[in-house]
């Protein structure tokens, strides 16, 4: 699933939990531009605090689903 970019874990979440429900295949995200802080943060390789708090428990939980 890619779009522009997701904002925090509660946009993935919702977007993810919708296509579950609606039997979509999905098998990962593209993050893309706001993982990092957006284009304050252009060029960072580390997870904005803030908005994605908790990245490497976050996506150990999505590997495990």
């Amino acid at each position: 699933m890619s779009e522009y970019g997701f904002r925090n874990w509660d946009e993935v979440n919702t977007k993810l939990n919708s296509l579950r429900e609606n039997k979509f295949p999905i098998d990962g995200f593209a993050l893309d531009l706001y993982w990092f802080g957006g284009t304050k943060g252009m060029g960072s390789i580390h997870f904005d605090q803030n908005d994605y708090p908790n990245a490497t428990l976050n996506i150990k939980k999505y590997k495990e689903q």
